[in-house]
């Protein structure tokens, strides 16, 4: 692919802004709708998610920006990760009526998990943490996460992500209306279009929704237009050793989409990353996890998607990229931004999630072929053993764990850590691997 502008190469002035704007687009496409719903997830208040959506943009812009000048150097943008999202949402549920201390447990959980990814990774050890995800256990990771989450997109879809209450018409018809869109988007349009299908279906499934009663009425946060991001927002940070085992474990397991995005990109933009450059992108992602913590948001990820953006457009200048960084740090200090995009309805928050995780579990099938293809004999016993008993896992109740001692009930509860655990044994007995030397 020839592109019409390399990583160092300079913008003319009559493109530079919308070129920095796609990536401000890429983040709204995603990371909008995963802060709405789990705020709703948490219980929060308008004015908490409000809130929540100015630190989530100002955490973004900034770690976007730093890694675009300083880390990776690649034309990615970060926003909140779909993994993180999922195991937030399994969260939730199993401990209605203590939300106000689950949420000072996770700001300690985020930070924790975070500062040891920045310490694994300047003792060298990341390398070590990147063989245990191979694409079969990557395959189950991404396959398990979609199954997990399905249960709350239905909540979401029905109108019943509240305690109680019945399924609501109006929702589903929302929902519908929204997918139709996005996947119409997607199939029938090329180009710039299609890599925003889910923004534009999400704008199009907004404005559907305000007629049926189904949009909230943006509420700011306070009286005020600009506003600093309010460290432990939710309270001092508070100790949970089993929601802090979770955090370290899925800090941990999103390195692996961490290092696909890297590595992808850097084929796109045919300058190969090298251990150095995988180092300090990793560490500064460590960094934006601790931040999280400290400024209570969905934890960073660097995207997948602007893979398809810089294909598209044929445009991988990295100094568009920090700009863009820049306004979405702006954006995260202007009370009315988080306020508007707080209010985007429930069922289009849950329709755009719908369409990004069909990718996942598209890219978890492939993963798992890989690994078909060189182990055709045991990949089946990997895959299919840990995938049985992490569904199992989901359908049980999470009072069926509590007489278990110390942090086990949060472990083995939860489905995903559960397959993910038995997939790395399995590939380590099964698969004869062998170490691949540059």
């Amino acid at each position: 692919m020839q592109l019409l502008y390399k990583l160092e190469d300079k913008v003319p002035r009559g493109k530079f802004l919308s070129y920095s704007l796609q990536h401000v687009i890429m983040f709204l496409s995603s990371g909008v709708a995963i802060t709405v719903v789990i705020g709703i997830a948490f219980q929060l208040s308008m004015p908490e998610i409000s809130a929540m959506m100015q630190r989530a943009f100002f955490v973004a812009g900034l770690f976007t920006a730093i890694q675009g000048a300083a880390g990776h150097r690649y034309p990615i943008v970060d926003g909140p990760a779909g993994l993180w999202a999922s195991m937030l949402l399994l969260i939730a549920p199993t401990l209605r009526g203590h939300m106000t201390t689950v949420l000072t447990d996770l700001e300690t959980g985020i930070m924790i998990g975070g500062a040891l990814v920045v310490v694994v990774t300047a003792l060298n050890l990341m390398p070590y943490i990147f063989k245990l995800f191979t694409p079969a256990v990557n395959g189950v990771l991404m396959m398990l996460m979609v199954l997990q989450i399905s249960s709350s997109i239905i909540r979401g879809m029905t109108g019943l992500w509240a305690e109680g209450g019945y399924i609501d018409g109006a929702s589903v018809v929302v929902f519908v209306f929204t997918i139709v869109v996005i996947l119409v988007l997607n199939v029938r349009t090329k180009g710039f279009v299609k890599t925003i299908a889910a923004l534009i279906g999400a704008g199009a499934g907004w404005l559907f929704a305000i007629p049926l009663g189904n949009a909230p009425t943006p509420e700011n946060a306070g009286n005020y237009i600009f506003s600093l991001p309010k460290a432990f927002a939710f309270g001092p940070p508070t100790w949970n050793p089993g929601l802090v085992i979770v955090c370290i474990f899925s800090s941990f397991v999103v390195l692996s989409m961490v290092y696909a995005s890297m590595t992808g990109m850097s084929e796109v933009v045919d300058r190969k990353i090298d251990d150095k450059g995988i180092k300090k992108g990793v560490m500064i992602h460590g960094l934006a996890a601790t931040v999280a913590g400290i400024l209570p948001v969905v934890p960073m990820i660097p995207y997948i998607a602007p893979i398809g953006l810089v294909v598209t457009t044929r445009v991988a200048a990295r100094k568009p990229l920090v700009a863009g960084g820049l306004f979405m740090l702006l954006m995260g200090l202007v009370s009315p931004v988080g306020a508007l995009f707080s209010a985007i309805p429930i069922p289009v928050g849950y329709a755009v999630m719908t369409v990004m995780f069909a990718v996942i579990f598209k890219q978890g099938l492939y993963e798992v072929q890989k690994d078909a293809v060189e182990f055709p004999d045991n990949i089946a016993y990997v895959v299919g053993i840990a995938m049985i008993i992490g569904i199992g896992m989901m359908f049980l109740p999470f009072e069926a764990f509590l007489h278990l001692p110390g942090v086990l009930p949060y472990l083995l509860s939860n489905g995903l850590i559960d397959g993910i655990v038995v997939a790395i044994v399995l590939d380590r007995l099964l698969l004869k691997r062998k170490d691949k030397k540059d």
